[in-house]
């Protein structure tokens, strides 16, 4: 199983190079290296995931950038679970769960539909996810396109507090142009949520906690690029590298 990732796995402390960390994160989960792939995809993304104890502290995070998913996924946890989709493969189902805290059964049985019927250029696409422990959660684009993680046990990676999102091709052979899906969670915490592909701005509504936007065709030269304004009124620009690019 291969895996894609987004530029903001950039470690802002300067700890160490973003792809030896998401190596490392990648290979506890028991998945192979980043390789460009367009189909069966799963990323473990990293965040940041330290708990504080205080009243004060937790009113915090409901407004502010928080770790993880601790400012909740309230929505989310609201749907219906469903049954684990045909498409995506039970055999990723030890790595998902050891990246949740969840044994392999709870993992299975806590998917949701969030949203469905959506347009990834001539595929019709659905949009399923599940909550974690501490803060944590998977999401999945399928059939065939993919899926990323925000694990329980990576503490580095403060520009993904409260969000994990992927932009991704479809299933049409690799060229200069192609479809785009930009998808993703955010927490509860998460006010609106902007793409920005090659220059052209546009709001992505949240639902459930979940947000999707499709475009029918992006060049390779343009940039992708996610705002995330919180309930605090902070922002922050985060950037997905363009998979038609090289």
């Amino acid at each position: 199983m291969s895996t894609n990732w987004s530029d903001e796995l950039r470690i802002l402390d300067g700890v160490g190079p973003t792809r030896d960390l998401w190596e490392d994160a990648v290979a506890r989960v028991g998945f192979a290296p980043p390789r460009r792939a367009w189909r069966r995809r799963t990323a473990v993304a990293v965040t940041a995931l330290v708990f504080a104890a205080a009243a004060s502290a937790f009113a915090y995070r409901l407004l502010s950038p928080s770790p993880g998913f601790t400012a909740g996924l309230s929505g989310l946890e609201s749907l219906p679970t469903v049954p684990w989709p045909s498409s995506i493969p039970t055999d990723s189902l030890p790595g998902l769960a050891s990246a949740t805290g969840l044994t392999p059964d709870q993992a299975e049985h806590s998917m949701r539909l969030v949203q469905s019927g959506l347009s990834l250029g001539t595929q019709t696409v659905d949009l399923y996810a599940f909550p974690g422990k501490r803060g944590s959660a998977c999401v999945f684009l399928a059939p065939q396109v993919g899926g990323i993680c925000l694990p329980v046990w990576m503490q580095s990676n403060p520009s993904l507090d409260g969000v994990a999102w992927a932009a991704w091709g479809g299933n049409a052979p690799m060229g200069p142009s192609g479809p785009l899906g930009v998808f993703g969670l955010v927490a509860d915490n998460v006010r609106s949520v902007q793409a920005d592909v090659g220059g052209t701005t546009r709001d992505i509504p949240i639902v459930d906690n979940s947000f999707y936007a499709g475009y029918d065709s992006i060049a390779n030269t343009d940039s992708i690029e996610l705002v995330v304004a919180y309930d605090d009124g902070t922002t922050r620009t985060l950037h997905a590298p363009n998979p038609y690019t090289g």
